[in-house]
Order: C-alpha cells, then structure tokens, then sequence
C-alpha cells in the first residue's frame, strides 16, 4: 500500500508540474504573440519599403548631379569646396525626413570608417539654416554640407520620403543607391564595406 501510494503520489507531482509548464508556456506565448506579429508587420513594411525604393532608384541610376554649382553651407568653416578626389558618397536627407534615422546614418558612417571623411559630401534639403546648424553641431557632423531642394531635385528617391546614400563620380553620375534602416546597421555597414573598393581604387 505504501509503495502504491508514493507511486501515485509521484505521478501527481509529474502531473502538476506537466500542467504548471504548459500553463506558462502558454501565458508567455500570449504575451509574445503580438510582439512577434508587430516584428513581421514591420520587416514585412521594411521589404515593401525597399522594394519601392529599389524601384525608383532604377531610374536615378546613372543621371548626372552638377556638384560645382551646388551651394556649400558654410557651417563647418568652410567656405568652398572643389572636390578634387574621383568620387564621393553621397548622404541625401531632408530636414522633413525621420530624424533619428538621419542620425543613424551618420553614427554607422562614424563608427564603420569604411569611407574616409573626405570622400563624404552632404546634400541636404532645409528651410531653417537654424535647425541644420543645430542639428550639425549635435551630431558633430564634419563633411562638407550642400544644400540641395526637393523641389530642384530630379531624383526620384527624394520622393519617398526617407534619407539614403549613394556615389557620385566628380563628373556628377550617380550611382549604387542604397536606403539605410537605423534597426539594421549591419546591412548599411555591408553597403559601405561593398563599395569601398570604389574609393580604394581613386587615383
């Protein structure tokens, strides 16, 4: 009867703890549920996002950009700008564009060195010189600064509404587009690793 009884004993206990785990797993999968429906919702908005602006950057490929006559910013002491190296990266953003995501760009430019500061050039679009300058000095950005309008503009990722990079020879052709998102910075630091041969091979 003893031995009857511990063997019955021994099986509730297996049994509640059966029906305690399940329990658990269960209240912990409701509570991750809408957490990884919101993940997917949103990579699933990053593809359809890039999707377009791959796209669009499609017909950007390849047009020309007059950098001479573009007006130098004069926030970082300088006053002129000649561009004397073969080719530049790009960074596109407009004071209506995500700013954090602005910010993220410069931080993985700043953390990746990939690219050396002087082959980097800013086209910014802005109507307050006050908002740039402060947002210049905040996020101690040292490259050269354009300005550059939308309404100017004949690229039509500017139409998307987001900031993004690309190369721009000294005779003004772009090329090799690329639209960074701040949740991943390893995929723009493999665009940067990518096309530093670009820049590696500068005379």
């Amino acid at each position: 009867m003893k031995k009857v009884f511990k063997s019955k004993g021994f099986w509730g206990i297996i049994v509640l703890l059966l029906i305690t785990s399940i329990t658990l797993l269960s209240v912990t999968g409701k509570k991750s549920h809408p957490e990884n429906l919101q993940m997917a919702a949103m990579k699933k908005e990053l593809i359809n996002t890039e999707k377009i602006f791959d796209k669009e950057m499609e017909g950007d490929e390849g047009k020309h950009l007059s950098l001479d006559s573009l007006p130098l910013v004069n926030i970082n002491d300088q006053a002129h700008f000649s561009f004397p190296a073969d080719r530049y990266l790009v960074v596109r953003f407009s004071e209506i564009n995500c700013e954090t995501c602005v910010e993220s760009i410069f931080s993985v430019l700043d953390a990746s060195k990939a690219i050396d500061s002087n082959r980097v050039i800013v086209l910014a679009d802005f109507r307050s010189e006050a908002y740039l300058r402060t947002f210049v000095r905040l996020n101690t950005i040292r490259f050269p600064i354009f300005k550059y309008p939308a309404t100017n503009s004949f690229l039509h990722a500017d139409a998307l509404g987001y900031p993004y990079l690309f190369v721009a020879d000294k005779d003004g052709l772009a090329h090799d587009f690329f639209l960074p998102v701040k949740e991943d910075r390893e995929r723009t630091i493999a665009y940067l690793d990518r096309i530093k041969p670009l820049f590696n091979a500068q005379k």
